[in-house]
């Protein structure tokens, strides 16, 4: 990858497993029946808001996270 490349991933799995064998980490996984929302383009960004919308809406999450 190369530096300021907009296009490149940043890919957190192999970074964290690079950590791990270098005895740098520790993971816990946390099991969740919550949905995933990946946002890698810019195509993803209304699909997730309307996602994040209906949360709210359901009560799932607060309008405002933080104050």
């Amino acid at each position: 990858m190369k530096e300021g490349d907009l296009k490149s991933e940043y890919l957190l799995p192999n970074i964290v497993d690079k950590l791990l064998k270098e005895k740098r980490a520790n993971v816990k996984v946390l099991e969740t029946q919550d949905r995933w929302f990946g946002v890698t383009y810019k195509e993803d960004k209304e699909i997730v808001q309307k996602a994040f919308a209906e949360l709210i809406q359901n009560g799932v999450y607060a309008e405002r996270l933080w104050k």
